[in-house]
């Protein structure tokens, strides 16, 4: 045993390299850049063989969610895949924003060469903004 280590030091450290060697739960991440100006932020998202009627995008505060089947080809008339090199992932995606979507009318999405791109009105959204004044809390009347 090594000076000064004690066995749960020993073991934990075991379990911490046989961890690194257990199978985990695939993790599928999609390449999408945010980039922004003062007026406009868009996001671009790499879709390969999604089309856009398989695509749904919702928006939830500074949360936006996309959502793609991925659907390349079909086997049917008796078609059978003998080599397979194309993943097919369908798309779940949650991307954070650096402010919250309140208007659609405030965003576009179009889909152009297997790139989703979601553009936001920045300065629009801006206008949304409000202040609220502090006061005192009200009593309850009895």
């Amino acid at each position: 045993m090594s000076a000064g280590m004690d066995h749960t030091q020993i073991l934990g450290g075991m379990f911490r390299i046989a961890e690194a060697f257990m199978p985990r739960e695939r993790e599928t991440t999609h390449p999408f850049d945010l980039i922004e100006n003062e007026e406009w932020i868009k996001v671009y998202v790499e879709i390969p063989g999604i089309s856009s009627q398989d695509l749904s995008v919702d928006f939830f505060n500074n949360k936006v969610k996309i959502v793609g089947i991925k659907s390349i080809y079909s086997l049917e008339g008796g078609f059978e895949v003998k080599q397979k090199k194309i993943r097919d992932e369908d798309l779940k995606l949650d991307i954070s924003l650096p402010l919250a979507v309140t208007n659609r009318n405030n965003v576009r999405v179009a889909v152009d060469k297997g790139v989703l791109c979601i553009s936001i009105n920045k300065a629009a959204e801006a206008q949304n903004s409000f202040t609220m004044k502090v006061g005192e809390c009200p009593r309850d009347e009895a």
